[in-house]
């Protein structure tokens, strides 16, 4: 306790984002509860978020999300700077973000439903998506309330999902299978690419590619 009481006296003299991110992530992998520590925090890296590239920028929206951490404020600064890089986001970087929306309940569900169109572009044209990508954007989808105004893009991102799934068979882990088996359900998916999930989730497929 001596030791972050020690760092809230000193967060405002940070100005290096990497020491900044450090502290972040520190107080993140030990599951801090220090609101008073976390809000210095947030009001600090605020102050220096224009020096924050990207990547740096998502790391530590996931760190407070983590954490339930952050005001609208911190939030909104995110959508700011995805916005900023929004032709040059990667599925994995789209599908990251959701998913610190969606956990710690901020951001705007307009632009919520703009990434959520912006998915589905990816999908779309990606000819092999990031399997690990597509698991947590499952999750993501399951959460959505059915009054969610980007709802009715779900429908087509399950459909592009399984076709993502579909065209690399040789992907899927029992593990994977069994996860997207969950998310889809009985009411998604034909019979056929829920059979293609149970048979991986039994082993059953190559490990390798064919091609």
């Amino acid at each position: 306790q001596a030791f972050l009481t020690q760092m809230r006296a000193r967060v405002e003299g940070f100005e290096s984002p990497q020491t900044l991110l450090l502290l972040t992530r520190l107080l993140d992998v030990t599951c801090v509860d220090y609101p008073e520590l976390w809000a210095k925090v947030e009001r600090k890296t605020l102050k220096i978020w224009d020096k924050l590239s990207l990547e740096s920028a998502l790391t530590t929206i996931k760190m407070f999300a983590n954490q339930g951490e952050g005001t609208e404020d911190l939030y909104l600064a995110f959508e700011a700077k995805l916005k900023e890089h929004r032709d040059s986001l990667e599925l994995s970087q789209i599908v990251d973000s959701m998913q610190c929306f969606f956990n710690s309940g901020k951001g705007t569900v307009l632009f919520m439903d703009q990434l959520l169109e912006l998915t589905l572009k990816k999908l779309r044209t990606l000819p092999d998506p990031d399997f690990i990508a597509l698991g947590k954007l499952c999750v993501v989808l399951s959460g959505f309330s059915k009054d969610f105004a980007g709802q009715r893009n779900v429908p087509s991102l399950y459909v592009n999902i399984g076709r993502a799934i579909a065209r690399a068979p040789h992907k899927l882990t029992p593990e994977s299978a069994c996860y997207f088996g969950l998310s889809f359900g009985f009411e998604r998916g034909s019979k056929r690419f829920l059979g293609l999930l149970m048979r991986a989730a039994e082993q059953r497929l190559p490990t390798k590619d064919p091609s």
